[in-house]
């Protein structure tokens, strides 16, 4: 069963880990909700009912669409790189480290396999998209990973 997950739907989540990490994310976007309000930015129309959603601006500002069910913002054209994550066919995504000092309501690192290990060592992301080419060539490569991944040590051999 899939159920949007907010502060009202947390009692039906039976698997202790997975509510630990929904309530993670719902303390995260309650305290991101409350920064918003704060600056001023008028939040009514926001949301809807699977949670936060863009569209409401989107319509109000020239040139904006919105795409990913309403949870992502852009103006102008979808860049090359941004296609072809979005079918995987020619693209790639590497990390140099996982350590980070922010705490971002959509990052997903933890569920990378080794995330623990990762947060204290470094990647071989060079290496990576070497082993993961297999002669075909990418046409895209995204370097991700926590804080500022162009920082780490390595980033220029991938860049």
């Amino acid at each position: 069963m899939i159920i949007d997950i907010n502060r009202n739907s947390l009692d039906r989540i039976i698997n202790d880990d997975f509510r630990s990490d929904a309530e993670r994310y719902v303390r995260i976007y309650d305290e991101f909700m409350s920064a918003v309000k704060d600056s001023g930015i008028d939040t009514i129309g926001l949301q809807s009912s699977t949670g936060f959603t863009y569209e409401y601006l989107a319509e109000k500002v020239s040139g904006v669409e919105c795409s990913g069910f309403g949870h992502s913002l852009r103006y102008g054209e979808v860049s090359p790189a941004c296609a072809d994550c979005r079918t995987g066919l020619t693209s790639m995504t590497v990390f140099h480290t996982l350590k980070c000092n922010r705490d971002c309501f959509f990052c997903a690192n933890m569920n990378q396999d080794d995330y623990d290990y990762y947060l204290e060592n470094e990647n071989d992301a060079f290496q990576e998209v070497l082993d993961a080419d297999g002669g075909f060539g990418f046409t895209s490569i995204a370097l991700t990973g926590g804080g500022t991944p162009s920082a780490a040590r390595q980033s220029h051999r991938v860049l």
